[in-house]
């Protein structure tokens, strides 16, 4: 296999070959097997940091998404429940309070 140095180039957000570069920079978190070498611009403390920058302020420059705050939220009635309260824990409820309702309702389950 031939080593050879890849020339360096200024990164253009704009060109879509150095946005999936960095796309793929993203998912690995190296460079190594990228065709482009991004030259360092000292304004940044990397060039990850650097084209993070970049690509970040050049998608918000292009957001072509419409700018509205909230969407309209349709509410739709549901259906009331048909089930029948049971009659006789609601009555052990109200007669013993927590306490005996809870231990009405393990003996309930324990004659099933």
């Amino acid at each position: 296999m031939i080593l050879q140095k890849i020339p360096s180039t200024n990164f253009d957000p704009s060109n879509k070959e150095h946005r999936e570069a960095v796309g793929a920079f993203l998912k690995r978190t190296a460079w190594g097997d990228s065709k482009f070498r991004f030259t360092h611009d000292p304004a940044y403390d990397s060039v990850s940091d650097q084209v993070k920058s970049k690509l970040l302020a050049w998608y918000l420059k292009n957001d072509k998404a419409p700018k509205k705050v909230a969407k309209k939220v349709t509410i739709k009635k549901v259906a009331k429940s048909k089930a029948k309260p049971a009659g006789d824990i609601n009555l052990a409820f109200d007669m013993m309070g927590i306490s005996g309702t809870m231990k009405a309702l393990r003996e309930h389950s324990t004659n099933e």
